[in-house]
């Protein structure tokens, strides 16, 4: 098994991600190296109601079988997975399971700072003596060791990822599925030219070490 494809957007099982009744199972995938991947339209449930998008500013000019081609669809698809891995970090799942892979594939990155940054805020500034109990790193450090993220080569800026979040390095992954908004016409050059004065060390790790770890 090279990869397990989660719904992001239901509880597993009808169980929080981070309750222990889970554990034997993250415990399973993180000992036999198989990443767990959430992947753009496997969020199914996240949201009550589908009216939220019923509106004429949000008519698809074409549909794609994951989602709507339309601006609320693609402005949203890392909700779902964004709040699976809040609840992932903070309930300790990559604290008792430190080998446990995780990938949000087809996702964006643009979300994963901001992420790191709430997360730690509020186990540093309020609940730091709570978190203690269950953390023995900060939540940025999980996401900088366990998960792995591939932006939208087209449209994210992923060379102000790496110099604004320098901590988040090792969770950026190259990856293109033409014409999808993470490919495109020459992508690789492009991202290649956009990259190359960070250096060759961040190079290497977004065409291919991060990509490595994750899919061992």
């Amino acid at each position: 098994l090279k990869g397990l494809l989660i719904n992001s957007g239901s509880p597993p099982a009808g169980l929080s991600p981070a309750s222990e009744e889970l554990d034997p199972f993250w415990a399973l995938l993180a000992e036999s190296e198989v990443p767990v991947m959430a992947h753009v339209g496997s969020d199914l449930g996240f949201l009550n109601s589908s009216a939220w998008s019923e509106a004429a500013a949000f008519a698809p000019n074409k549909l794609s079988f994951e989602l709507g081609f339309e601006p609320y669809s693609l402005a949203t698809t890392h909700l779902a997975v964004e709040h699976f891995l809040t609840v992932m970090v903070l309930g300790g799942v990559f604290e008792r399971h430190p080998a446990l892979r995780f990938g949000a594939i087809e996702l964006g990155a643009h979300w994963l700072g901001p992420l790191a940054d709430n997360l730690d805020m509020w186990a540093d500034k309020v609940f730091a003596r709570r978190i203690a109990e269950t953390l023995s790193m900060k939540p940025s450090d999980y996401l900088a060791r366990n998960v792995r993220v591939t932006p939208h080569n087209i449209v994210e800026p992923v060379d102000r990822f790496f110099a604004r979040y320098p901590h988040l390095a090792s969770c950026y992954c190259y990856s293109t599925d033409y014409p999808h908004l993470e490919g495109g016409a020459h992508i690789a050059t492009k991202v290649h030219e956009m990259l190359a004065p960070l250096g060759d060390d961040v190079l290497e790790r977004y065409f291919a070490a991060n990509g490595k770890w994750l899919l061992p």
